[in-house]
């Protein structure tokens, strides 16, 4: 079993395997994009989601900055989602459909 299967499989895995690390790092670039918006450009912000997130419903508002060791790239989200990070590693989001 490879490291990646380990990983989705939701075993212990090495986060620095090459495998990993290789498709990891242009989720993590575009995450870094999505950082630098403006509160204002709500457009860019909502087409980041659409484009990276696994699922990204209607009507989401993410405070950034964001942090996601994979940009956001496994992140599920329903609709009327809004999500502010608080602390480095800890995120609150709040919602009144289903969040995975």
């Amino acid at each position: 079993m490879t490291q990646y299967e380990r990983m989705v499989a939701g075993l212990i895995y090495d986060p620095g395997d090459p495998e990993i690390v290789k498709e990891q790092i242009p989720f993590q670039d575009r995450l870094w994009e999505f950082n630098q918006l403006k509160p204002s450009q709500l457009a860019e912000k909502e087409k980041f989601m659409k484009e990276v997130f696994a699922e990204c419903g209607e009507n989401n508002y993410i405070e950034l900055p964001m942090h996601a060791n994979w940009g956001g790239h496994h992140v599920h989200m329903g609709n009327q989602v809004y999500a502010i990070q608080i602390l480095p590693w800890s995120m609150t989001v709040t919602s009144i459909s289903a969040i995975r």
